[in-house]
C-alpha cells in the first residue's frame, strides 16, 4: 500500500477497532426507524420537497439541492423497500447493547463509515473498511449483501434528521 493517506489509514484503523469491541446479539434486530417507517420518509420528503419552493435565502442551496436531488432519493427509498424485507432484516445479526436487541451490525457499520468519510465514499474506500473490520470479526454473506441498502439507509437517516 505504498502511497497511502493519513486518512486512509485512520479508517481501516477505525474498522479494526470497530471490529474488536461489536459483540454480536443471540436476539433479532430492533427495526431502524428509516427502514420501518420508509413511508413516513417519502411523506416527509414531500413535505420538505414542498417548504424547498419557498426556501428562506440561507437554506437555498439545500433546498435547490433536495430539488435537483428528489428522484434520487425516491430511487433509494423504493430500493430500501424492494432490497430488505422484513424477513431478511430479522436474520442479520445485531450487535449487543445494554438494552437487548440492538441495530444490525452491517447498519452500525454504514453509519461509521459515512461519518468517517464525511459522506464521501467511493467503492475503494468501502472494499478497504470492510476488509479491515474482517480481519477480526468476518461478516456474513447476508450482512454483505445487505451493505448496500444499509448504507441508503443510513444516508437517509441523516437526510431527515
Amino acid at each position: 500500500m505504498a502511497d497511502v493517506s493519513p486518512e486512509s489509514v485512520a479508517l481501516l484503523h477505525a474498522a479494526e477497532e470497530l471490529s474488536q469491541t461489536h459483540r454480536i446479539s443471540t436476539a433479532s434486530p430492533r427495526p431502524i426507524p428509516a427502514w420501518s417507517q420508509v413511508g413516513a420518509v417519502a411523506q416527509w420528503l414531500h413535505d420538505a420537497r414542498l417548504a424547498c419552493t419557498t426556501a428562506a435565502p440561507e437554506a437555498s442551496k439545500a433546498a435547490e439541492w433536495l430539488l435537483d436531488n428528489d428522484y434520487q432519493v425516491h430511487r433509494a427509498l423504493r430500493q430500501i423497500e424492494q432490497d430488505l424485507p422484513a424477513s431478511f432484516y430479522e436474520r442479520l445479526p445485531a450487535l449487543a447493547d445494554d438494552g437487548g436487541a440492538a441495530s444490525p451490525r452491517v447498519f452500525v457499520l454504514a453509519h461509521h463509515l459515512l461519518r468517517l468519510t464525511r459522506m464521501q465514499i467511493s467503492s475503494g474506500t468501502l472494499v478497504r473498511f470492510l476488509q479491515s473490520y474482517q480481519r477480526k470479526s468476518p461478516l456474513s454473506i447476508a450482512e454483505l449483501w445487505a451493505f448496500p441498502t444499509m448504507l441508503r439507509i443510513a444516508c437517509v437517516e441523516i437526510l431527515v434528521s
